[in-house]
């Protein structure tokens, strides 16, 4: 589907997500359409780390709200299903250990 603000808009899991590029990736031995995604409409607020004090490390991405949110949150069950036959282990494009 489309919008006239947001260019091709593609539904996954209610959530409307437009399309950032399109490329072309070779997974295992096969060439695939890969798209960037990004959420078309925000769901709420969320910060990296909720303490306040100027400790090394508050802003990183391992220590964050927001990666245990999309880890943890029903929300985003979808996509961070760990089952072998699950949508994130079957559609998402997972980094190689090379």
């Amino acid at each position: 589907m489309g919008s006239a603000n947001d260019g091709l808009v593609v539904k996954l899991d209610s959530k409307d997500w437009t399309v950032a590029s399109l490329t072309l990736a070779n997974i295992d031995g096969n060439e695939n359409v890969v798209m960037t995604l990004y959420l078309a409409d925000d769901l709420g607020e969320s910060e990296y780390y909720s303490d306040s004090k100027n400790t090394k490390g508050n802003n990183m991405y391992g220590r964050s709200t927001i990666r245990n949110h999309l880890l943890t949150h029903t929300d985003w069950s979808l996509f961070n299903d760990t089952d072998e036959e699950g949508f994130a282990r079957r559609y998402l494009v997972q980094p190689k250990n090379e």
